[in-house]
């Protein structure tokens, strides 16, 4: 008898402000990915984001921290504090979810377009889910901005990855 896979709400950090609470994107991802669970009762978490700077809590500890208080159970929330982009995230992911896992991807969303795309390079089952967008908030110069950049840096993570599997095979 085959097990259901578990499917994980996938949690991206983003900047956490000076006093340790959520920047406005952080608190979007927050929000979204509670409503996910609302929705689908996943129920299961993976928390993602380190830190940069000393004394600001890493992004995963903030999120891990909004999910308790939110009411779900710390025994349901895996979380990588080490990661500071978002390939090392992916690679994280992959090395601490169970193998046949299926991931929800909650990040704003200029984000998850490449986060699934990575995840899917490296074997996870990835499911983009779309939050409330961050436009009004940011503006469209601000917004059109994250986009672009975060289209190049799709191409850089998905060029890194195929590089090390061409390399590995050989």
């Amino acid at each position: 008898m085959k097990l259901k896979p578990q499917v994980y709400i996938a949690i991206f950090g983003s900047r956490v402000l000076e006093d340790g609470t959520p920047s406005g994107s952080l608190a979007r991802r927050i929000s979204g990915a509670l409503d996910i669970n609302e929705t689908f009762g996943y129920g299961l978490f993976f928390v993602t984001g380190g830190s940069t700077q000393e004394g600001i809590p890493t992004e995963a500890s903030v999120i891990k921290k909004a999910l308790i208080d939110a009411g779900i159970n710390q025994d349901c929330i895996v979380s990588d504090e080490d990661s500071t982009d978002t390939l090392e995230s992916v690679y994280a992911a992959r090395k601490l979810l169970p193998s046949e896992s299926k991931v929800c991807v909650c990040s704003d969303n200029y984000h998850v377009i490449r986060i699934s795309l990575l995840m899917r390079l490296l074997g996870i089952e990835a499911i983009p889910m779309w939050i409330t967008s961050g436009r009004q908030k940011t503006g469209t110069i601000n917004w059109l901005y994250m986009w672009f950049r975060d289209l190049i840096a799709t191409f850089y993570d998905v060029t890194l990855i195929l590089g090390r599997k061409l390399f590995r095979e050989r």
